[in-house]
């Protein structure tokens, strides 16, 4: 009795609260004043911050979805105060577990160690606040997105992370869509127009990048997955990544796609015991080099390495930052002078990206940096490998996405200022965490 009537005077509350939350939204919406019809929704917006908060994985999601956005609050974009958000929700999360176990690996170690090495350098910073930003997206955020994902996926769990990664995708390759629709409705068919191309937060050879970062995953999620849905859905997004990559005419991007295509197909045949289908993996990229050039893109890409081969200027300017680069790391050649820390010059204006993540390591944290870098590097090559070698097809298939995904990130690392990009890093490392989380060690 006592129990049914303390669920009536539950009831009751409830009741009289929505029937208050309406009537302020009734008077909010008849006197259009806004601070009253956003008072009834006060409660459940609480509430949902605080589900995020609690719920780091959810906010992940969250946060690399407005990863595919460039919407700017107090002169940053909104993805960098999610991201930040994410490092006190760990915190909070596992604060409510009362839980004094904590998993350590060789990865936080090297990953500490390079966070570390980055802010020794503070007494050289020329700029507090670009510091902090490089130490941000160089360290704290991409170490943040490894420590949920090791802590939250398992592979009872993995396929909605995976789910998650095609849905996101998708909503990179909408964006793209529009704006080759758009790119080619108001400057036509043409080289400059075209590799102009730009979706508001990325142009050209950076969406070329990005495309290429997400086609392996997306390739492993619809060999294995078991739902026609996903499938689908991850099949169309493999080829309009592919038409990014083709329509941005971008030679880095072509050239990493080419070596993503043979290391995907080489590993496959490799882990299944069939290495004489190496041989079919050159005779299809033979053949996509074909397809591909026969096409007026095709054309117009060759016609870029053409111009390659005649030093156009983004070669030159790309000689030109990278001999900066080198000259800077010999002036502080161990520790650097801290993340954002030093410009080179492009030919057009200064930027602290020198068009090779290595170099760029170099200048900010000097030679240790790339080294500790190359041993993070290493360690993901070989957790990948250990992946590739399980006897369960799902998770062999998954490696070799992961191996073919850093290989990828590594190689254009070196042309292109990506794994250094607000966008482009945040996203290599979800996938690099999903690794991590799949082949954390139980006993460590």
């Amino acid at each position: 009795m006592i129990s049914e009537h303390s669920s009536n005077a539950k009831s009751k509350r409830r009741m009289l609260f929505a029937l208050f939350s309406q009537l302020l939204l009734a008077a909010g919406l008849a006197l259009r004043e806004p601070a009253l019809i956003a008072v009834p929704f006060l409660p459940f917006i609480a509430y949902s911050l605080f589900y995020l908060l609690v719920n780091p994985l959810f906010l992940l999601w969250i946060s690399q979805l407005s990863n595919m956005t460039n919407i700017p609050i107090a002169g940053l974009s909104l993805n960098t105060f999610f991201f930040l958000a994410l490092g006190i929700s760990f915190i909070l999360s596992k604060t409510l577990q009362k839980s004094d176990e904590f998993y350590v690996d060789l990865f936080d170690l090297l990953f500490v160690l390079l966070g570390f090495l980055l802010l020794i350098t503070l007494p050289r910073w020329n700029s507090i606040g670009f510091g902090f930003l490089g130490l941000a997206y160089m360290f704290l955020i991409p170490y943040t997105e490894v420590l949920i994902l090791r802590e939250y996926v398992n592979e009872k769990n993995l396929d909605l992370s995976l789910n998650f990664f095609t849905f996101m995708s998708l909503l990179f390759n909408a964006e793209v869509a529009v704006a080759i629709v758009k790119t080619l409705m108001i400057g036509g068919f043409n080289l400059r127009n075209l590799h102009s191309l730009g979706i508001g937060w990325a142009y050209s050879n950076y969406i070329a990048a990005l495309a290429n970062l997400l086609i392996p995953l997306n390739l492993g999620i619809f060999i294995v997955s078991r739902k026609k849905s996903i499938k689908r859905i991850s099949l169309l997004n493999i080829v309009m990544l592919l038409i990014s990559v083709v329509f941005t005419i971008s030679r880095g991007g072509f050239i990493t796609f080419l070596l993503g295509f043979l290391t995907f197909g080489s590993a496959l045949a490799i882990s299944e015991g069939k290495i004489r289908y190496i041989t079919g993996v050159f005779i299809a990229i033979a053949g996509l080099f074909a397809l591909i050039f026969k096409t007026l893109v095709g054309k117009l890409l060759l016609l870029r390495f053409a111009l390659m081969a005649a030093m156009d200027a983004s070669i030159s300017n790309r000689y030109r930052m990278w001999a900066q680069a080198i000259d800077y790391i010999k002036r502080n050649p161990l520790i650097g002078r801290g993340p954002y820390q030093t410009k080179v010059f492009s030919g057009i204006d200064y930027t602290e990206n020198p068009h090779n993540y290595y170099l760029k390591l170099g200048m900010d944290a000097g030679i240790i940096g790339i080294i500790i870098f190359l041993f993070i590097l290493a360690f993901l090559l070989h957790r990948s490998i250990s992946l590739i070698k399980s006897p369960d097809r799902k998770l062999k298939i998954l490696g070799i996405s992961f191996l073919t995904t850093l290989v990828i990130a590594s190689f254009n690392a070196t042309i292109e200022p990506t794994l250094s990009g607000f966008h482009y890093n945040p996203i290599f490392w979800f996938i690099m965490g999903l690794m991590l989380a799949l082949t954390k060690k139980k006993n460590t």
